[in-house]
Protein backbone atom coordinates (compact mmCIF):
# COMPACT_ATOMS: atom_id res chain seq x y z
CA UNK A 1 0.00 0.00 0.00
CA UNK A 2 1.83 3.43 -0.72
CA UNK A 3 1.67 6.09 1.63
CA UNK A 4 -1.04 7.98 0.94
CA UNK A 5 -3.27 4.99 0.94
CA UNK A 6 -1.71 4.40 4.53
CA UNK A 7 -2.72 7.07 5.35
CA UNK A 8 -6.26 7.77 3.82
CA UNK A 9 -6.86 4.46 5.91
CA UNK A 10 -6.12 5.69 8.96
CA UNK A 11 -8.02 8.69 8.09
CA UNK A 12 -11.13 6.98 7.62
CA UNK A 13 -10.39 4.76 10.89
CA UNK A 14 -9.99 7.63 13.08
CA UNK A 15 -13.30 8.94 11.32
CA UNK A 16 -15.09 6.03 11.96
CA UNK A 17 -14.23 5.42 15.50
CA UNK A 18 -14.44 9.19 16.35
CA UNK A 19 -17.50 10.19 14.62
CA UNK A 20 -19.66 7.49 12.43
CA UNK A 21 -22.62 5.85 13.41
CA UNK A 22 -22.77 3.11 16.25
CA UNK A 23 -24.39 1.34 13.87
CA UNK A 24 -21.58 2.13 11.55
CA UNK A 25 -18.87 1.57 13.80
CA UNK A 26 -20.01 -1.83 14.97
CA UNK A 27 -20.20 -2.82 12.21
CA UNK A 28 -16.58 -1.60 10.75
CA UNK A 29 -14.89 -3.32 13.93
CA UNK A 30 -16.96 -6.37 12.69
CA UNK A 31 -15.63 -6.06 9.27
CA UNK A 32 -12.26 -5.63 10.37
CA UNK A 33 -12.14 -8.62 12.55
CA UNK A 34 -13.71 -11.10 10.20
CA UNK A 35 -11.15 -10.23 7.98
CA UNK A 36 -8.29 -10.36 10.11
CA UNK A 37 -7.34 -6.66 10.56
CA UNK A 38 -7.02 -7.00 14.04
CA UNK A 39 -4.78 -4.02 14.31
CA UNK A 40 -7.88 -1.92 11.87
CA UNK A 41 -10.45 -2.84 14.85
CA UNK A 42 -8.26 -2.19 17.55
CA UNK A 43 -8.09 1.06 16.24
CA UNK A 44 -11.68 2.35 15.53
CA UNK A 45 -12.04 0.43 19.44
CA UNK A 46 -9.68 2.96 20.88
CA UNK A 47 -10.86 6.24 18.90
CA UNK A 48 -14.81 4.81 19.98
CA UNK A 49 -13.74 4.21 23.59
CA UNK A 50 -12.89 8.37 23.49
CA UNK A 51 -16.74 9.15 22.46
CA UNK A 52 -19.28 10.58 25.31
CA UNK A 53 -21.98 8.52 26.02
CA UNK A 54 -24.37 8.04 25.34
CA UNK A 55 -22.54 7.26 21.93
CA UNK A 56 -19.99 5.16 23.46
CA UNK A 57 -23.16 2.61 24.97
CA UNK A 58 -25.11 2.48 22.16
CA UNK A 59 -22.17 1.51 20.09
CA UNK A 60 -21.61 -1.84 22.98
CA UNK A 61 -25.34 -2.32 22.43
CA UNK A 62 -25.23 -2.33 18.51
CA UNK A 63 -21.55 -4.80 19.09
CA UNK A 64 -23.82 -7.19 21.16
CA UNK A 65 -26.33 -7.27 18.54
CA UNK A 66 -24.20 -8.57 15.96
CA UNK A 67 -22.57 -11.08 19.11
CA UNK A 68 -19.23 -9.36 19.27
CA UNK A 69 -18.48 -9.80 22.57
CA UNK A 70 -14.80 -9.82 22.73
CA UNK A 71 -14.92 -6.56 20.99
CA UNK A 72 -17.77 -4.95 23.63
CA UNK A 73 -14.73 -6.25 26.16
CA UNK A 74 -11.82 -4.43 24.64
CA UNK A 75 -14.14 -1.26 24.09
CA UNK A 76 -15.09 -1.57 27.62
CA UNK A 77 -11.59 -1.83 28.77
CA UNK A 78 -10.17 0.86 26.76
CA UNK A 79 -13.02 3.41 28.09
CA UNK A 80 -12.10 2.53 32.02
CA UNK A 81 -8.40 2.85 31.48
CA UNK A 82 -9.27 6.11 30.12
CA UNK A 83 -10.85 7.01 33.76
Amino acid sequence: MAANQVADAAGIVRHIGRAGRPAEVAAAIADCRQAALLDEASAIIVYAAQRMDPDHTRIMMELLDIGETDAVRELLTRRLERR
